[in-house]
């Protein structure tokens, strides 16, 4: 795959393309993660342009280059792990961020299914023609980045064992994915203070408002909380425990 992002066995780190920092995988809970440094969006710069909808390139070019880096990269990770997911061609996955209070691109990723391009045998759906079945459920995605880290993940569509037990929902679970970077002198305190920080923002990401609410124990409890093994960042993911599933 051009970029060589790393391969699908447990944890990884790769060289990629000569030059360029490392990328890393992970599959936690049954979500998938990978990270990887901005400059890993130069050798598929043009890939993940040509991907983009025209919203999402408008809102490129109101960005700092440092921004739109980071924009990009995430974008291109996301379309690549919903594609694995589905089935079907990076290209052919559309993802939107439309904000529910403003109508901009700078809210909440979602994937949107594509009409064409999934296989004949999607995951999770009988034998059907190249166009996607109505019912069929977008994987659940999730974006940070944050010191020149790009972090995506995505929730598994297919009905199947997920942390040992087996679920029947139609629809993957609420995710939410939050990064910082560490500095090389931090002490334990400063480190459970950025930990606890990612933790609160990824249960809102997977909930969908955003920091400026303050969810209360209730909600934080109904999400798992895992760290993800980034180099030189903390970095928390929320899955919603079993039974429960992504907010429509």
């Amino acid at each position: 795959m051009e970029g060589q992002l790393p391969n699908r066995a447990g944890i990884t780190e790769s060289a990629g393309v000569a030059g360029t920092a490392p990328t890393g995988r992970a599959v936690i809970a049954g979500v998938t993660v990978v990270w990887a440094r901005t400059d890993a969006v130069d050798p598929v710069r043009s890939s993940a342009y040509s991907w983009l909808t025209a919203s999402e390139r408008a809102r490129l070019e109101g960005m700092s280059d440092v921004a739109a880096d980071e924009t990009l990269l995430g974008r291109y990770l996301v379309r690549v792990l919903a594609a694995e997911a589905m089935g079907c061609a990076a290209d052919a996955v559309v993802v939107t961020a439309t904000c529910p209070t403003c109508g901009r691109e700078h809210g909440r990723p979602r994937v949107v299914v594509p009409l064409v391009g999934l296989p004949a045998r999607a995951p999770g759906l009988p034998l059907a023609g190249p166009r996607a079945h109505t019912t069929f459920p977008a994987p659940e995605v999730s974006l940070a980045h944050a010191g020149g880290l790009v972090v995506a993940a995505c929730s598994p569509t297919a009905r199947g064992p997920v942390d040992g037990t087996t679920t029947d929902s139609p629809r993957p679970r609420a995710i939410g994915v939050d990064t910082e970077p560490v500095p090389p002198d931090a002490t334990r305190h400063e480190v459970a203070t950025l930990r606890a920080w990612t933790q609160r923002e990824a249960v809102a990401k997977a909930e969908g408002t955003g920091i400026v609410v303050e969810h209360g124990p209730d909600v934080v409890a109904r999400y798992v909380l895992h760290d993800v093994p980034t180099p030189g960042a903390v970095t928390s993911l929320a899955v919603a425990g079993a039974g429960s599933t992504s907010p429509a």
